[in-house]
């Protein structure tokens, strides 16, 4: 959030993106970056805030776990896709032709704006109930005995002693689904 660094400079730097205790004020700060076979970094998605982890589901589908706090209210995962952003304003600063398509600062862009360019999350963690900092998404394999689970995707999470079994399935094109807790408490302390 830039508390005591503001003066250490890697990259170029945009003004619009220094809004909010998570700016973005260098160079895809907030995003989701491919590095290509060849060795091309290409920006692949906006609008995280402070994502905790990356994984894929048996079908290759992307996921990022992202932690509550300003622009979103609750940790969230995300089915990732090319090109879509996901909510946190101060990465917009970095997307191609921003400054040609809208030349303002991206927080200064009414509610309603800024909603309509928002991609939905498929899970909500809900806040304190559930996790506070999910973790990276792990398959589980379907060649493990993992009874009916094979499939469902894990979530740890950093403040509780506590792995989240999350359920998904894709209604009309987008994914969606639920959380659960997993192993909780006793079953992963010393």
């Amino acid at each position: 959030s830039g508390a005591g660094i503001w003066d250490e400079l890697r990259g170029a730097f945009n003004p619009n993106g220094r809004q909010g205790r998570m700016y973005s004020a260098v160079p895809y700060r907030g995003w989701v970056l491919k590095l290509t076979k060849e060795g091309e970094l290409q920006p692949w998605a906006s609008g995280f805030r402070s994502p905790d982890g990356v994984g894929m589901d048996l079908e290759g589908n992307l996921f990022v776990t992202d932690n509550q706090g300003d622009w979103l209210g609750t940790s969230k995962l995300y089915h990732v896709e090319k090109g879509k952003h996901y909510g946190q304003v101060s990465s917009l600063a970095w997307t191609a032709g921003w400054d040609e398509k809208y030349g303002v600062d991206p927080h200064t862009l009414p509610v309603e704006t800024l909603d309509s360019m928002r991609t939905r999350a498929a899970v909500l963690f809900p806040h304190n109930l559930m996790s506070n900092s999910p973790t990276q998404p792990l398959v589980i394999p379907e060649n493990v005995d993992f009874g009916p689970f094979a499939g469902q995707l894990l979530v740890g999470e950093m403040d509780y002693p506590r792995i989240m079994r999350v359920m998904l399935e894709e209604v009309k094109g987008e994914m969606q689904g639920a959380c659960v807790s997993f192993m909780d408490s006793t079953g992963l302390s010393i």
